[in-house]
């Protein structure tokens, strides 16, 4: 359904991260919908592309902006404020192609999780001061279990953030859940739930806050998140 309107095309797993729209089949929240959310692209429920159809044009995205992550639309709103945020907008323009940290002007991708994927052409540059974690240095600790190390970064930089490429230095360490990170672990701190390679003052966390955080497009308490 989503090729047979102009303006935009379905994303193929090689540009999905390029995708300035995102279709949800359902309201999950995957590795693919926290991207989205992180480079600011729109959030939509499959009616947007039903609705576009019977128009024979991309309508309008707000009304069919989902309600399951609000933390998609803050992001949005954050990175284009005042503006329709990479998307075709009722005046048709097009979608902006986002990527990493700082912003890519180009032509725009569509991907939809179980769905529709689009591509349009428009012209914005993302400010970094917009991005949620901008200026945090963060330290990704290797992992075996999923999400990996590999994803978990490519979220931190597409938030803002800085990969630290050790523990010692960063603000923010993200735990492998191994025995060295926790609550009185050797050279750690109980308040801060601290590893024995971290900083003193770094904050070590699991995985979770990362990915709330990306979700609610808001810094979650890190004493929440704590690895033990």
């Amino acid at each position: 359904m989503a090729t047979q309107l102009p303006g935009m095309k379905v994303a193929g797993p090689l540009e999905a991260d390029k995708a300035t729209h995102l279709v949800l089949a359902e309201p999950k929240r995957t590795m693919k919908l926290l991207r989205a959310v992180a480079r600011g692209a729109w959030v939509l429920t499959p009616d947007w592309v039903t609705a576009s159809a019977e128009a024979g044009r991309w309508v309008d995205e707000a009304p069919y902006e989902t309600e399951h992550f609000p933390g998609a639309k803050r992001a949005r709103e954050a990175m284009h404020p005042g503006g329709t945020a990479a998307g075709t907008g009722a005046a048709g323009a097009a979608a902006d192609s986002l990527t990493g940290g700082g912003g890519i002007s180009g032509r725009g991708r569509c991907a939809g999780a179980g769905g529709g994927a689009l591509q349009g052409g428009c012209t914005s540059i993302v400010s970094r001061k917009s991005l949620l974690l901008n200026g945090m240095r963060i330290c990704v600790q290797e992992r075996s279990a999923p999400p990996s190390a590999a994803e978990l970064k490519a979220l931190v930089t597409a938030a803002g953030g800085e990969l630290a490429p050790r523990a010692k230095g960063a603000a923010v360490v993200i735990s492998s859940g191994g025995s060295g990170v926790g609550a009185g672990g050797p050279g750690g701190k109980g308040r801060r739930g601290g590893s024995a390679m971290a900083g003193k003052d770094a904050e070590v966390v699991k995985e979770t806050w990362l990915m709330q955080a990306i979700a609610d497009y808001a810094v979650p308490p890190f004493y929440d998140y704590r690895p033990f």
